[in-house]
């Protein structure tokens, strides 16, 4: 008798404590604009969900589990499939998109020698994240991580041959990139996009895992980029438009607060090095060309 009643006075206690949870889940799920239930789903997620039914939580728990351990084991195929079953049961969850994403363009791709064959999986890479933003649109996680994507892995890789094959192809294909930008003019666009985001100052909208100051600086850092391209095929011009634009967006920085430690002594660095590359640029500019 007295085992049940101790049984009957921990799950009451279960209960009053859990409310008040169960409140801010809800709360932080509505600041988020995560959507739940069924709402949303596409037919397979809908069954899977109902299959699942109250075991979906630990399901996916074991999954992401599994997934570690072939993640070690460097079986990169195995983890693509058991992502794809957990965006099943959790498509609202941007990390899942990120996480497979990343697997496809940086562990999976370098399992392969030649640069055409690395780019399919790449582009299988960019094409997950596009999936994410449709199952997660304004995800401020997918926004940046698209941004990564162009910024480092197509314009900064650590191998020269891949890297100049990824930005000629990126160039040249017309259904990934309609509007003919370079990678870094991509990468400008969807770091603007999440820092957009990142400038609601709503902690509950920030990326889980990079800091609010790298959030804020690589759309400069992308434009700059674009700007040095420029001064390298000689177009001073269309270089310095930009390195104004650049300098523009230094003077928000340096003044903008909740932009923490070190990055103001770093946004100084770069701000120095802007006004002088203008000031050359304008004084060349300037300079009498004689008769």
């Amino acid at each position: 008798m007295r085992s049940k009643l101790a049984v009957a006075l921990v799950l009451l206690a279960l209960v009053l404590t859990g409310a008040p949870l169960q409140q801010r889940i809800v709360r932080q799920r509505e600041a988020l604009k995560l959507r739940v239930g069924l709402e949303g789903l596409d037919p397979d997620e809908v069954f899977t969900t109902l299959c699942m039914a109250g075991f979906r939580g630990v399901a996916v728990d074991y999954l992401w589990v599994k997934v570690l351990n072939l993640q070690f084991q460097r079986k990169w195929h195995e983890v693509r499939a058991l992502t794809e079953l957990i965006a099943r049961l959790q498509p609202n969850f941007p990390t899942v998109w990120v996480f497979n994403a990343w697997n496809l363009a940086y562990n999976i791709s370098v399992e392969w020698v030649p640069p055409e064959d690395q780019w399919k999986w790449v582009k299988d890479g960019l094409a997950w994240l596009d999936e994410g933003l449709r199952r997660n649109p304004g995800s401020i996680q997918i926004f940046f991580e698209k941004g990564w994507f162009f910024w480092h892995k197509i314009s900064q890789g650590p191998s020269e041959g891949p890297r100049d094959y990824f930005r000629k192809r990126f160039l040249e294909d017309k259904e990934l990139n309609p509007q003919g930008r370079t990678s870094y003019q991509e990468a400008a666009y969807w770091f603007r996009l999440a820092q957009i985001v990142a400038r609601t100052d709503d902690p509950e909208r920030q990326h889980p895992f990079i800091g609010k100051g790298q959030m804020e600086s690589m759309y400069y850092r992308a434009l700059n980029a674009q700007a040095k391209e420029l001064l390298e095929a000689g177009d001073m011009a269309g270089a310095t438009k930009l390195l104004e634009e650049v300098r523009e967006e230094l003077e928000v920085l340096r003044v903008r607060n909740g932009v923490a430690f070190p990055y103001f002594e770093e946004f100084d660095v770069d701000y120095r090095d802007v006004v002088q590359t203008l000031y050359r640029l304008n004084f060349y500019r300037e300079m009498p060309t004689g008769s």
